[in-house]
């Protein structure tokens, strides 16, 4: 089960890295393959071998199935749609699931070994398909599982994809080892970043992709801006690191399919520190992420603003459940959060300047041991 953060916050306040180990979410897995998180909070795990769709709580307590597959072959990648459905790609076809697991029955087929699978904002599924023969591709697919066309042809071992905030689609070709932009359309915009033999991607709340890096001597996560320019190493330590994704409360979490010394699966978490940004302009508000986030006992926040303004702490339904502190700062001013009494959940720092402007910064608060 994941561990408490009281030491960890600690170790945040003085830590120069872009993240912070948190330990393991979950152990004991025979070869996990892709994590997402469901709306509701709840992380769900695809693991091939066990022909199984494994869920666990945001804590990292195992919840058992949330769904089996039939069949000779496991589910590989997974996706929540808007909808609240859960589709999972298997071999040459699609399963769809209710948010409870109880099986939809097949949404998609005559796929050629569906990879990575993602929902864009305008509601088409793309599907990368590691295909025969290098023959990958990227197929688009309505929401109802009708196919509407090729997104992507002639990529070499897709694995993986995602959306960018922007609009943008990123796709990654392991045997290539470099990450294909796209346009929303499907037009080529060329090479984003690189590596060595890539799996996984995600997108930051703070901007940045990450993606998995398999092979020495960069095994472990790598980092690029929005624009591609390769970062810093975000993490490594990793055997076989799969697929990962970003929870609603920051937390990163990592697959990695084989542990130290051959032995079962994994999954890490790592605290991921809030980057440098341009400074805003003189006396507007400005609110920076609070940190550490997940928090626990105590926390920060960075508040300026050329208005009087009052920062306060609101929980996941909008209400006030503190007063931090009120003034004017136009040259910045960090604020600490109690915590302590706070029960765990999702709050908010929230800043209302007297114009009315309005500025807030999501965090979570862990219980502690």
């Amino acid at each position: 089960m994941f561990r408490s953060l009281s030491l960890v916050a600690l170790f945040l306040a003085t830590s120069p890295q872009a993240q912070v180990p948190l330990g393991s979410f979950a152990t004991g897995l025979r070869e996990p393959l892709d994590i997402i998180e469901l709306q509701d909070g709840r992380v769900l795990v695809s693991l091939p071998l066990e022909n199984e769709i494994r869920a666990f709580s945001p804590d990292g307590t195992d919840l058992g199935a949330f769904a089996t597959i039939s069949g000779p072959h496991g589910p590989r990648g997974l996706v929540q749609l808007s909808d609240g459905r859960v589709l999972a790609t298997v071999r040459e076809r699609i399963e769809a699931f209710t948010i409870d697991g109880t099986e939809l029955g097949t949404f998609a087929v005559d796929l050629a070994l569906p990879e990575g699978i993602v929902q864009l904002v305008d509601g088409r599924i793309l599907v990368a398909e590691l295909g025969f023969q290098n023959s990958g591709r990227v197929t688009a697919l309505s929401a109802d599982g009708t196919f509407l066309r090729r997104f992507a042809r002639q990529l070499a071992n897709p694995r993986d994809l995602v959306q960018l905030d922007d609009g943008r689609v990123l796709v990654v070709e392991g045997s290539e080892a470099d990450i294909e932009s796209f346009e929303v359309d499907g037009g080529v915009l060329g090479v984003f970043g690189e590596g060595n033999s890539l799996f996984g991607i995600a997108q930051l709340q703070d901007g940045r992709v990450l993606v998995t890096n398999q092979a020495f001597p960069n095994t472990g996560v790598l980092s690029f801006s929005p624009e591609g320019e390769r970062l810093e190493q975000f993490a490594s330590g990793f055997v076989s690191p799969q697929r990962l994704a970003q929870l609603q409360d920051g937390r990163l979490l990592v697959v990695d399919r084989i542990s130290e010394g051959g032995g079962l699966g994994e999954i890490q978490a790592f605290g991921v520190l809030p980057v440098a940004s341009e400074p805003a302009p003189e006396g507007a508000l400005s609110v920076s992420a609070v940190w550490p986030n997940p928090a626990s006992g105590s926390a920060r926040v960075e508040v300026a603003s050329g208005e009087a303004v009052a920062v306060e702490v609101v929980d996941a339904r909008g209400r006030r459940v503190a007063r931090v502190a009120s003034g004017r700062w136009s040259g910045g001013r960090t604020l600490s959060l109690p915590l302590a009494d706070f029960a765990p959940g999702a709050y908010a720092v929230r800043v209302v300047s007297a114009d009315g402007s309005v500025a807030s910064r999501p965090f979570v608060v862990v219980g502690r041991d």
